[in-house]
């Protein structure tokens, strides 16, 4: 099964809470931390960590550097689920060439695959 995966933007509310790129609501939860570890260009080892507390650690064997949001360096994937709509949302975090990217995607039918770069509103 390919996941769906389609661009969103990142927005904040006047107090600075991330709401749901599909709702609007702000009311959102995480509930899986990934931290891929990547000096450039090497393989990548991968922690995951739950709500639950669970945390796994992959080997660079058993990681699958396709997931990392960073083709060459370290990468960060959060996981959030919506209180007021069924939607489920990552927010990935990347570096490139010394910048630091956020990148924000919602997971699901009806989107193209892939992720867009975006800041938040009111970043220039």
């Amino acid at each position: 099964m390919t996941e769906s995966r389609h661009p969103a933007p990142l927005q904040l509310n006047s107090e600075g809470v991330l709401i749901c790129p599909a709702c609007g609501f702000h009311c959102t939860h995480h509930e899986l931390v990934e931290v891929y570890s990547r000096d450039e260009d090497r393989p990548t080892q991968l922690v995951a960590i739950e709500t639950t507390g669970q945390v796994t650690m992959c080997s660079a064997s058993e990681a699958n550097s396709d997931k990392n949001p960073s083709r060459r360096r370290h990468g960060l994937r959060i996981y959030f689920w919506c209180e007021g709509c069924p939607t489920h949302f990552q927010l990935e975090i990347s570096q490139h060439k010394g910048e630091t990217c956020l990148e924000m995607c919602i997971e699901g039918a009806g989107g193209s695959a892939g992720i867009s770069r975006v800041k938040p509103k009111g970043v220039g």
